[in-house]
């Protein structure tokens, strides 16, 4: 399969990096994020990722949606939870709650 060539989605990987990028709540890293939550999507944070997801201010318990997946890092538990939601490709219950933000 040939790759697309174009601008990387690549995330900062720690505190230190996000930092170096503005900071971790840059609206221009959150943007992505909201859009996909109010969309249904499967979302995975891993470790200090969490900090993107807080930054989106989404106003949503996390905890009580199976297409979001947060872990300390990425194990077995976690890959087949996201797994999951991405073969269910969208929540739909999130269609109700989303309102723009």
């Amino acid at each position: 399969m040939a790759s697309e060539k174009g601008p990387s989605a690549k995330l900062p990987h720690s505190k230190s990096a996000a930092r170096s990028n503005s900071a971790p709540a840059d609206v221009h890293s959150a943007e992505p994020v909201r859009d996909a939550w109010m969309h249904g999507k499967p979302l995975l944070f891993l470790g200090e990722g969490r900090q993107l997801w807080e930054a989106a201010g989404v106003p949503f318990e996390a905890s009580e949606d199976p297409a979001w997946v947060g872990a300390g890092e990425a194990d077995e538990a976690a890959l087949d939870a996201f797994a999951a939601a991405i073969a269910a490709h969208r929540n739909f219950d999130r269609e109700v709650l989303a309102q723009p933000i």
